[in-house]
């Protein structure tokens, strides 16, 4: 019975130290950037600024702050507010402008394009890159999302009545897009064919015209960090429905330094975490929403450090990080061969002793035997193959890998068709590359 108390105990003071590790600190106490964070490849932050007032046209600028020399730097001027922004591959910076229905892109070089893309924008704000300098972007007062390719094509990706003027957007490395509303509290999550479901629902201020929900969310190392706007607080998204409180006092309504618990913000918005996962930036407005509900300067830039010792927390190490790039790699390695009939190489992915699992047929074994299987019949030719990862997770030298896939086959009489369905990988670390260990999967019929 003593052991028990005493175990129970040890686990109550550990989860008290690890909270106390947690602390928010003012860097900057007066900046007129109010709009979104982002971080640069570099690990500087980029602070955009949505203006002086909530319902007020003005033209703004964004900031770099240096984190090491603690140095603010103008990035860029003439903007019709400023809120979300994103840095493609190729180093460009994209930025919203929700007063001016535009996007602004700064090439690598420096030079701004103010309109560089206009059409289809309705109080643009959550902006995110894809995987080739494509962008996704919330439409406000839309309630959709658009999404805009390197051509500056725009379409609309989705909308959804559960869209309620999102305001943050973000993306996984495996390409589900999460979005958040600032009229209410719902965080919202969008798989790669813009199917829509309700992710998790945080805390709302009342007493208004309409509930003041979130600002905007960060998914870092498998979580999600949202600024509640309205209450003031800091939340991580560990799963659908796994909602864990990280920082400041609901309703505080100030501005207040120290542990996390005890902590205050005045509507936080932008919210950033660095290249370790360990430090949140969030920018903030000093008058709060019962002082001058409309009024966002001074916008104080403020960190919250010690987020890693959080229990419900993971910050993926180097190993974690380059294990799943290399997964990501393979898996695309893969679909290339499969398209350009190269069998070896897809039987080669598998490790000595792999094992496939096709939907309606029996186990087959070893790398000569699974070439067999994936070679095509002459009349018939797969011309799309493509995975979307749901997770990847990786045990030490083991990791596993589920999601869906999809693809097109061209048929003897020249008709396409089109297929998908789901998998579950558990790959294996060989030498110093990844290879499939365990492959599983079986068509979805829709």
């Amino acid at each position: 019975m003593r052991t028990s108390v005493q175990f129970l105990l040890l686990t109550v003071l550990s989860a008290i130290s690890l909270m106390g590790q947690i602390r928010v600190e003012t860097l900057l106490s007066d900046v007129p950037a109010s709009g979104g964070l982002t971080l640069a490849p570099d690990g500087s932050v980029i602070l955009s600024d949505f203006g002086p007032f909530l319902n007020q046209k003005d033209t703004t600028g964004v900031y770099r702050y240096e984190v090491l020399g603690k140095q603010i730097t103008v990035f860029g001027q003439g903007f019709i507010g400023a809120s979300g922004g994103a840095f493609g591959d190729d180093g460009s910076f994209y930025q919203a402008n929700p007063r001016g229905n535009r996007i602004s892109r700064r090439s690598p070089d420096g030079h701004w394009e103010m309109d560089w893309v206009t059409d289809s924008l309705n109080v643009p704000i959550g902006l995110v890159a894809g995987d080739s300098s494509d962008l996704f972007v919330c439409n406000c007062g839309g309630n959709n999302i658009v999404h805009i390719s390197r051509d500056r094509t725009v379409r609309t990706f989705t909308a959804d009545t559960l869209l309620n003027c999102p305001n943050g957007l973000t993306r996984d490395p495996y390409g589900n897009l999460y979005a958040c509303n600032f009229n209410d509290g719902n965080v919202l999550r969008i798989n790669w064919e813009g199917k829509m479901e309700r992710w998790a629902t945080l805390p709302t201020l009342s007493g208004g015209r309409t509930p003041l929900g979130n600002g905007h969310l960060t998914w870092q190392d498998g979580q999600l960090f949202v600024a509640t706007i309205g209450t003031g607080e800091i939340y991580v998204i560990t799963g659908k429905d796994q909602v864990h409180h990280l920082a400041g006092r609901a309703n505080a309504m100030e501005n207040v330094d120290g542990p996390g618990e005890v902590a205050g913000f005045s509507k936080p918005n932008g919210l950033i975490a660095s290249l370790t996962g360990d430090t949140l930036y969030v920018n903030c407005s000093d008058p709060s929403w019962k002082e001058q509900p409309m009024a966002l300067h001074p916008s104080p830039l403020r960190m919250i450090t010690g987020v890693c010792s959080s229990l419900h927390v993971q910050c993926w190490d180097d190993h974690t990080k380059r294990a799943i790039a290399q997964i990501q790699q393979n898996t695309i390695a893969f679909s290339q061969a499969y398209l350009r009939g190269d069998y070896d190489l897809m039987a080669n992915a598998y490790t000595v002793d792999g094992k496939i699992m096709p939907g309606g047929a029996s186990i087959i074994t070893g790398r000569e035997a699974i070439r067999q299987r994936w070679v095509e019949p002459p009349d018939t030719k797969t011309i799309y193959h493509k995975v979307h990862h749901e997770e990847i997770r990786i045990l030490d030298n083991e990791a596993y890998d589920y999601g869906y896939y999809e693809g097109k086959t061209r048929r003897k009489d020249g008709s396409v068709v089109s297929w998908k369905g789901k998998y579950m990988i558990v790959w294996r670390k060989v030498d110093d590359d990844w290879k499939m260990y365990l492959d599983i999967w079986n068509r979805v019929n829709e």
